[in-house]
């Protein structure tokens, strides 16, 4: 899958590219230059195909201002967690990274928000409908 986004760059394009051959599932945001050479790229989403559903771990927004922000759970765990399996909660830290895109095409972070550690329903992850940053988590102080 690949979405166009418009921006007021004369310098390049940005794109929203997914890896549908793979699993889990890449989501990339992707600059390019007008004659089609990649500039600079970050990932933007992580889903895991389920039989019934997608389950997912990362996942971005783009305001109205151009700022892009990608948040990720970050699973808090003595054993390994597999996507894969049923499961009733996790313990996950959310993670939001904010970037913008200069005008030479790079994708800048501006800044990075933590938030408290929460549990997460196998439903949580599960709802394509549901955005973690709808959440009720409480931001960390910023250090």
């Amino acid at each position: 899958m690949v979405h166009c986004f418009i921006t007021n760059s004369n310098s390049h394009i940005l794109l929203a590219l997914r890896n549908g051959d793979s699993d889990p599932e890449l989501g990339l945001l992707a600059t390019f230059t007008k004659d089609g050479k990649l500039i600079d790229f970050i990932e933007t989403e992580v889903r895991f195909h389920l039989s019934y559903n997608r389950r997912y771990i990362m996942q971005y927004r783009i305001d109205k201002d151009a700022t892009i922000i990608v948040s990720r759970l970050n699973v808090i765990s003595d054993k390994p967690v597999m996507f894969y399996e049923e499961f009733s909660t996790i313990h996950a830290q959310r993670i939001d990274t904010y970037y913008k895109v200069g005008d030479d095409g790079k994708f800048q972070q501006i800044k990075q928000v933590k938030f408290e550690p929460a549990s997460y329903t196998q439903n949580d992850l599960d709802n394509e409908d549901k955005n973690f940053w709808e959440g009720k988590e409480t931001p960390l102080p910023e250090q």
